[in-house]
């Protein structure tokens, strides 16, 4: 609905300094499709709730895919307070311009940005937009990059996170991970294997979305293996942010994605068959028995 509002809201604005619920302040821009939800506040209200619920004073945020706009980043930055840690990690050029521009904007100097990707192993790699979602893009920056060839390309470091964590913060545990980076999931999870079978990752809050996955040649079991062999619990945010038991129950059909202009009763249809298809997974560190 805000979709098509939104030309007769905005009126030709393009750009818009927003404060939200959560208290924090965003330069936006409103081209791209994900900034304008937050603009709304209507990006991942559940998820940004459950965020809230699960951080307190002192704790450590690493907020894997922080994007342009970084709202995770500056909504946990909030929660931990001074003496609590945020480690954003964001590869693209412009929008790691733009995080830290929030940042600063919001006076955090409890978050460390870092212009890197996560991955299996140190290195470098390039990402790129489809072309699909370069329409759904602002001119210079957008969420939706992934790796691989494409449109408007950009190359970045790549970190394993397992040796980012014994660098900067040894010993210390993560209350939690969340992790958003267009089907890559997978490869950043290979290389914190350790750090999730030693237990020092809570919480991990991870995008499942069967399209992106299946372009890196993955699917949703590549993200459940490590999780469950390393011993967390799976979920999903219900109603009213409850969470609820989820289980692998295989994979579902990738369905072909059409482009172009879309009514509100095949928006409707698609959102309700991609429920099973494009999803945020909360995996919760199992506590050990007596």
């Amino acid at each position: 609905m805000t979709e098509r509002l939104h030309p007769h809201i905005a009126r030709g604005l393009s750009e818009a300094t927003y404060r939200t619920p959560y208290g924090v302040t965003l330069h936006l821009d409103l081209e791209d499709y994900t900034q304008r939800t937050i603009f709304y506040d209507a990006f991942e209200v559940e998820e940004l709730n459950f965020l809230c619920r699960m951080l307190s004073s002192g704790d450590v945020l690493l907020d894997v895919g922080a994007g342009a706009d970084g709202i995770f980043t500056l909504v946990g930055a909030k929660a931990v307070g001074a003496g609590g840690e945020v480690h954003a990690f964001e590869p693209v050029p412009s929008n790691f311009e733009r995080l830290t521009e929030n940042i600063a904007l919001n006076d955090l100097r409890n978050v460390r940005a870092n212009r890197m990707a996560a991955g299996a192993k140190h290195g470098s790699i390039t990402l790129a937009l489809t072309e699909d979602m370069a329409q759904a893009s602002g001119r210079a920056m957008s969420g939706f990059y992934t790796v691989g060839s494409g449109l408007r390309q950009a190359s970045s470091p790549l970190v394993a996170l397992d040796t980012y964590l014994a660098e900067r913060l040894p010993g210390r545990q993560v209350r939690v991970l969340k992790m958003d980076i267009e089907g890559y999931e997978p490869a950043a999870m290979a290389g914190l294997a350790s750090t999730l079978r030693s237990r020092r990752v809570d919480v991990v809050m991870t995008e499942v979305n069967v399209y992106n996955l299946a372009r890196q040649g993955f699917g949703i079991a590549d993200v459940v293996r490590p999780l469950a062999g390393a011993g967390y619990t799976l979920h999903r945010l219900g109603t009213l942010g409850r969470l609820r038991p989820w289980s692998y129950a295989g994979e579902p059909t990738i369905l072909p994605r059409r482009t172009g202009p879309t009514g509100l009763v095949r928006n409707v249809y698609m959102g309700l068959q991609d429920l099973r298809r494009n999803f945020n997974l909360i995996a919760l560190r199992r506590q050990p028995g007596p």
